[in-house]
């Protein structure tokens, strides 16, 4: 660090009085904590980004500093030394714009009085009001061959989003009974269900939303297999859990929609019946 003393903003001046500021970075590869440095930035740099953060909300000058770097990745802190407010914002903050934009982030909020509870509190509120429910779903019996005249099998729900580029994503869960054996491969006609499988199929590029037919109720050749435009109502996907009951696996279910990107804000109603 010494070899950039001279170049313009590394005059020693700067570097000296850097040092003295409540400015610190972390690394977690090394271990260290080096006072008066920010990654990027020249000692001048840090003492102009430090003037920008003002006392705190009781009153406090000089509140701490701390970027905290993990494998490429960035966070930055502000805490009040006297009453332990603190604010935190990282690269992937969704008002970041721009490289190193969560560093002023930061100072905003900080200097708005802004502090980190009342950013989890939003956050959750947020989340919670974004959070797929029970509402959203729509569960239909699902039939082998889509036949009425079969046992039911289990249940499925459809669900639907449309992308930014105006293709629509979709996802289907489908919940089948796992019927108990009396011995290997055979299964009583009167079996009670042991538990309850999930499963999810996901659907990419789709021009529009689609559903499957009602259980047909005759049975005819003409009738005997019933799907969708892209597959079968008998084709689950890909297995994702066991369950005890079939409210734990429709909870499993809602509870997995946000990994899929299916929030309250996004998920469009199914308006077309095949």
């Amino acid at each position: 660090m010494g070899g950039r003393i001279g170049f313009p903003g590394w005059e020693k001046k700067y570097y000296e009085e850097a040092k003295k500021l409540e400015v610190y970075t972390y690394s977690a590869e090394s271990g260290e904590m080096i006072r008066g440095i920010l990654a990027g930035e020249s000692p001048k740099q840090v003492i102009k980004i430090y003037k920008k953060i003002g006392p705190c909300k009781c009153g406090a000058n000089n509140p701490k500093l701390l970027e905290t770097e993990c494998m490429g990745d960035y966070d930055i802190s502000i805490t009040c030394m006297r009453c332990g407010r603190s604010l935190l914002r990282s690269m992937y903050d969704f008002d970041v714009k721009k490289p190193g934009g969560w560093v002023d982030l930061c100072i905003r909020d900080w200097n708005n009085g802004i502090d980190q509870k009342e950013i989890e509190a939003a956050k959750d509120a947020d989340w919670e009001r974004k959070r797929i429910k029970e509402e959203h779903f729509s569960w239909k019996p699902v039939h082998p061959n889509n036949m009425a005249s079969n046992p039911l099998e289990g249940y499925y729900a459809l669900l639907f989003k449309k992308q930014h580029d105006g293709k629509i994503y979709g996802c289907k869960w489908t919940i089948v009974f796992q019927l108990e054996e009396k011995d290997a491969m055979y299964i009583p006609y009167d079996a009670k269900v042991e538990a309850y499988i999930l499963f999810m199929k996901r659907y990419f590029d789709l021009e529009d939303t689609f559903d499957y037919p009602e259980p047909e109720t005759k049975d005819s050749p003409d009738d005997y297999y019933a799907g969708g435009p892209y597959d079968g109502v008998n084709d689950y996907g890909d297995f994702v859990r066991s369950y005890r009951t079939l409210e734990e696996a429709k909870l499993g279910a809602i509870g997995r929609c946000g990994w899929q990107g299916l929030h309250a804000d996004t998920v469009i109603k199914n308006e077309r019946k095949n």
